[in-house]
């Protein structure tokens, strides 16, 4: 009986021993589940959005950006979360042309939550941009009739002409414009027109919203102010000057974010009341065992130590 009282002590101390072994103070349920977006390229840094629902304000933030030669890192600011709501986080002077891995850092009491992809900033070549060209510029003091359609359009793109302007009023005259199947109105575009003129019939170059003519349908028919005849119109469309953009522009490839976790290795001690009830226990079997006896040290009552004798 002894021996068993004497192993139930042992027992007890163990598990009052036991209760205080440490333990991970976190687990993977503890840390932040953040959400970030794609990034987002500005004029001279880039730019994404972290948002962390289980933060609270015991979470911070920041980025960074490495080269793939590993010579060139940017570092974005540390940023405490402010309850739910999304977080910018801004990593400047990243160079055009760049390649490399950008990181963002969610880190909490638990431990931290690593987002990370590939990017690579591409700048391309200077733009070229068409820039039409307003009309055709008139020469002053060149002729402004000629001979053929041909002679025309040469002198009109040369810039070898001068606008016509109609000075009397035509022999045998057009009908004007009446509004209904007539129409007065300017040319929308440069025509070459072959007309009467005071040198006779001959071809000129009219310029848009300049002067009036008479219109039946899409055909012009006379020239609205002098009404002379027009027989035949040919359009003119001018040509095109390329000027170059010094600006390149960049563009922005991604891939997807890798996800890792890493819980914080902080540790605690389990609950004290295991081994302040397992003192507790032994001090009781001791009582029970060895508590008994008389306060001589006699053996009345069948107490006392065991062998010792009055």
């Amino acid at each position: 009986m002894k021996l068993f009282k004497l192993f139930v002590i042992i027992a007890v101390m163990a598990l009052a021993g036991c209760a205080g072994l440490p333990v991970a103070k976190y687990t993977e349920a503890d840390l932040p589940q953040p959400e970030v977006s794609d990034i987002t390229l500005r004029k001279a840094f880039l730019e994404t959005i972290v948002t962390t629902p289980s933060c609270g304000e015991s979470c911070r933030v920041r980025g960074e950006w490495e080269g793939d030669d590993k010579s060139t890192k940017k570092k974005s600011n540390s940023q405490r979360v402010q309850g739910n709501t999304p977080q910018k986080v801004v990593i400047q002077g990243v160079p055009p042309g760049a390649k490399g891995t950008v990181r963002i850092y969610v880190e909490s009491p638990a431990g931290v939550v690593r987002f990370e992809k590939d990017v690579e900033i591409v700048a391309s070549a200077a733009k070229t941009k068409a820039a039409v060209f307003s009309g055709f510029i008139p020469r002053r003091g060149a002729s402004p009739i000629f001979q053929s359609k041909e002679e025309c359009r040469q002198a009109a793109f040369a810039g070898a002409f001068d606008f016509y302007e109609p000075i009397l009023q035509a022999r045998v005259p057009v009908a004007p414009a009446d509004g209904s199947t007539r129409i007065q109105a300017k040319l929308e575009m440069f025509y070459c027109l072959r007309m009467v003129t005071t040198a006779g019939v001959g071809w000129i170059v009219a310029a848009p919203k300049d002067q009036d003519f008479i219109w039946e349908g899409d055909k012009i028919v006379g020239h609205a102010k002098c009404l002379n005849e027009v027989f035949e119109s040919d359009r003119l469309f001018p040509p095109s000057t390329v000027a170059t953009d010094s600006k390149a522009a960049l563009t922005l490839t991604q891939g997807s974010w890798m996800r890792e976790i890493f819980v914080s290795n902080e540790q605690t001690s389990s609950i004290d009341w295991g081994r302040t009830a397992g003192l507790v226990a032994v001090v009781c079997i001791l009582v029970e065992c060895w508590g008994e006896g008389d306060p001589t040290g006699g053996t009345s009552g069948g107490g006392g130590l065991p062998g010792v004798g009055p």
